[in-house]
């Protein structure tokens, strides 16, 4: 008999539902996570870091994440920016709740 064993991939990307086939999709969450550190280790103003978010947010509904699911992801990917880390915790906070909102009203504001 044997035994078919799956190797689970805990990653990032194991959450949003990609495989590893959707190297495009992944490349895209990935260059996203790492552009939005990126511009908020350069302390950029909401009207460019919005962009960013939205990108994120095009990407969910492509592959038909709910909200919900989207929002852990993106909780998961900012516990990840090292930029994050090295605030105190208010700032951390503070910069993490601004990209959460971001991330909500674009994610609701362009359903069809």
């Amino acid at each position: 008999m044997y035994w078919h064993v799956r190797c689970i991939d805990f990653s990032f990307m194991t959450w949003t539902g990609l495989t590893r086939r959707d190297t495009e999709s992944r490349q895209t969450w990935e260059s996203v996570a790492e552009q939005l550190s990126r511009a908020l280790a350069e302390g950029k103003a909401d009207e460019d870091l919005r962009p960013l978010v939205r990108r994120w947010c095009d990407a969910a509904r492509v592959k038909q994440l709910p909200p919900e699911r989207l929002l852990v992801i993106v909780k998961r990917q900012l516990g990840q920016m090292p930029v994050l880390h090295a605030q105190e915790r208010p700032s951390r906070d503070m910069l993490s709740e601004r990209i959460i909102t971001m991330c909500i009203d674009e994610y609701f504001s362009r359903q069809d």
